[in-house]
């Protein structure tokens, strides 16, 4: 799965969970989200040992 699926996975889900709330999503919203993805995918390579070329996100 690349970084931009798993983001768009994530924003779907995240959106649904505001929507719930009452809550409105913004662009930077949007911002936060590929920021968590960026720091997931350096978590998962440190622990993984996997290059980024094969990261799962």
């Amino acid at each position: 799965m690349g970084k931009e699926k798993a983001i768009e996975i994530l924003r779907k889900h995240f959106k649904a969970l505001y929507d719930y709330a009452g809550m409105e999503w913004t662009d930077g919203d949007d911002e936060d989200l590929e920021q968590l993805v960026e720091e997931l995918e350096e978590i998962i390579e440190e622990k993984t040992n996997f290059p980024e070329s094969k990261n799962v996100l």
